[in-house]
């Protein structure tokens, strides 16, 4: 499984093609500074669970346990997303800078990359859903 320690080693990136049993597709990346470098494989995965320790403001740690259903090779068009995301957010603070001063930039980008990432996968659940219900035979009401 996936293991980075400040920043270096292996992680998961991306949520997509989700299925109406609760599945999803992530892939498994080698990371520098926590920047997607090497797509690795792609997981077929189900999130059983969320742990957190630490205090907070010194020290934090999450784990997120999955279930693993299924292994393929890297996902073209996910790997492209999460490098697509990742240069935005490492740009945006330069392209925005004679916009708005540094440390705002930062903050503005690290908001529109957790917008936009939000919103896609909030469209891609939403997408699964309708599919689940045409095939129950109910539509939902919009």
């Amino acid at each position: 499984m996936a293991y980075t320690f400040w920043g270096i080693g292996t992680t998961f990136y991306g949520r997509a093609a989700f299925r109406a049993d609760g599945s999803y597709l992530m892939t498994e990346f080698v990371t520098i500074l926590y920047c997607p470098l090497i797509p690795l494989r792609s997981l077929r995965a189900a999130t059983i669970g969320q742990r957190s320790t630490g205090v907070p403001l010194l020290f934090w740690s999450s784990r997120t346990d999955y279930s693993i259903l299924e292994t393929c090779r890297p996902d073209a068009r996910q790997c492209l997303r999460v490098y697509a995301l990742t240069l935005g957010v490492l740009l945006g603070p330069a392209l925005l800078n004679p916009l708005i001063p540094f440390p705002f930039s930062l903050v503005v980008t690290g908001v529109v990359a957790s917008v936009v990432t939000a919103f896609l996968r909030n469209r891609a659940r939403h997408r699964t859903a309708l599919i689940k219900s045409f095939q129950r035979g109910s539509p939902k009401q919009m």
